[in-house]
């Protein structure tokens, strides 16, 4: 099981805007954007494909750290708010249709708004820095830094958990006795 989730949702048509009235101001978005779908190839075991939005919230639930899903036409507002209200707390979406690029989730920077370019080939490396999937090697993409509300997440949570360990080895070794010498009592 995947402690943080990632999603990506291609729009076959414009981004329903009609289902994101609050939606965007929490989010990071990319106006000059490159479409197109990003390669299957390009993470180590591949990117699952859903069916609907159920089969792609239940892949996530399931603990797939990356799963995908397409739509179109009227299924596309629809979907966008079911996933938004049923998505694992920590899940990090790029969401791709032709006119934008957004970014919505845990570690996402809200209220983002860029017109630098950006291309589908840089949605994957900038998953995989928050998200728990590898890339396959030689992958061709950068990292939308931008985008991130703390780029170096990996890193700080490598620290806490550095910083954590160090706590409970002096813990142990300050307390090297047998548990009855441990109580006035015995």
């Amino acid at each position: 099981m995947t402690d943080i989730v990632s999603a990506i949702i291609l729009f076959d048509s414009p981004f329903p805007d009609s289902a994101a009235e609050g939606f965007l101001s929490g989010a990071a978005v990319f106006e000059n954007f490159k479409f197109g779908e990003p390669p299957r190839t390009h993470v180590q075991g591949g990117i699952p494909e859903a069916a609907d939005i159920a089969d792609l919230l239940t892949k996530l639930d399931a603990g797939a750290p990356l799963a995908s899903l397409r739509l179109s036409g009227t299924e596309a507002a629809k979907g966008l708010e079911l996933f938004l209200n049923e998505s694992p707390l920590k899940t990090i979406a790029a969401l791709l249709s032709p006119d934008r690029l957004v970014f919505h989730g845990h570690g996402v920077a809200a209220g983002v708004q860029n017109r630098l370019g950006a291309d589908f080939f840089d949605v994957l490396p900038t998953l995989s820095l928050v998200g728990e999937f590898l890339l396959a090697p030689g992958v061709e993409g950068r990292v939308l830094f931008s985008a991130l509300k703390n780029p170096s997440y990996k890193q700080s949570q490598v620290g806490r958990l550095k910083a954590a360990l160090e706590r409970l080895e002096r813990t142990l070794k300050r307390d090297n006795r047998e548990p009855w010498e441990k109580h006035d009592c015995a």
